[in-house]
């Protein structure tokens, strides 16, 4: 079923991001989790009421924004910043 298939995703989506997070692939950990996150939302949307799948979203974010942090040292100046283009996929970029 639809449904079922869409969870296998999810899972796969975010085992692969973690994966290449751990092995320093930052962009491709994005892009994992930015798939997943697509997936969460289409899920969550499917149906509001199932608090787990809302979850799914409310992790695929954080995971996100694990990138990110890892991808900005705190003892420096900020070098890469975060822009939303309007389909909301956050990407990196050299900063100024």
């Amino acid at each position: 079923n639809r449904i079922a298939g869409w969870q296998r995703d999810l899972a796969s989506y975010v085992e692969v991001g973690d994966f290449l997070m751990a092995q320093g692939n930052l962009i491709g950990a994005l892009k994992r989790y930015q798939d997943g996150l697509t997936v969460a939302d289409r899920l969550a949307k499917s149906n509001p009421e199932n608090a787990s799948w809302q979850r799914d979203v409310s992790i695929s974010y954080k995971k996100i924004g694990d990138v990110i942090a890892a991808s900005c040292p705190r003892t420096s100046p900020l070098s890469m910043t975060v822009s939303r283009s309007w389909n909301g996929q956050a990407s990196l970029r050299p900063g100024p």
